[in-house]
């Protein structure tokens, strides 16, 4: 992206794909909704969390942005993790993507077992599965070798660290076999298996270095 700030539109309405609401799939808005009293009191539950961020969407246009508001792209995530630590690491993949001209960036939820921590949803409401934590998985080439550069990141929904000013995203470095443990999914599976097998043991100490001024803003009216 080679603009100062990135073109915004007033956030869309969350949709729900018919198709798999009547199908028993997909929830509707309803299920995410909890009156003001209750989100008082419980002041970190669970909000319609994106798994692709609608700023870094925006890059590709608006349209592209207002399809990310679909609940086939939201998991509940505890508010002050969605709004705090997965929030910065998601500012921080822009970064990359403007230093290294592009990255690719794979994410979603962990069910331990496959099973759910939780449920939201009051009533006859769907109940949305809620995860024990979330991943992601960021690619970038390496000119030097044929092996490209990944990190691998799992983030428990609640954890030691998440309310600290400066967070430290290195303490939550894995490697994708961990994540493919886990999910039960194959991750790099288009790269030669000699490559892949290598990169997905890897485990990284540190996140790569990014300059702040990397992050792209919104442009404000």
């Amino acid at each position: 992206f080679d603009g100062k700030c990135i073109p915004t539109q007033k956030r869309p309405t969350w949709k729900s794909e018919e198709k798999y609401v009547k199908s028993g799939l997909s929830p509707k808005d309803n299920s995410y909704v909890y009156s003001k009293e209750f989100r008082k009191a419980h002041r970190d539950w669970y909000v319609r969390g994106h798994l692709q961020m609608k700023l870094i969407a925006e890059r590709m246009g608006n349209d592209a942005a207002a399809n990310t508001h679909t609940f086939l792209n939201a998991v509940p995530q505890r508010k002050k993790f969605n709004s705090g630590i997965w929030l910065d690491l998601e500012y921080i993949t822009t970064a990359w993507a403007q230093e290294y001209g592009s990255i690719w960036v794979i994410t979603g939820p962990i069910y331990v077992d496959g099973l759910a921590s939780g449920y939201i949803g009051e009533g006859d409401e769907f109940k949305v599965s809620i995860p024990d934590a979330l991943y992601k998985i960021v690619v970038k080439e390496n000119d030097k070798n044929e092996v490209p550069d990944v990190l691998a990141f799992i983030y428990p929904q609640i954890g030691a660290g998440y309310f600290m000013e400066h967070y430290d995203h290195s303490r939550y470095l894995t490697n994708v076999d961990e994540i493919e443990l886990l999910t039960g999914l194959n991750f790099l599976s288009s790269i030669p298996d000699r490559i892949e097998n290598r990169i997905e043991k890897q485990s990284a100490e540190t996140i790569w270095p990014y300059k702040k001024e990397n992050i792209i803003p919104a442009c404000r009216s």
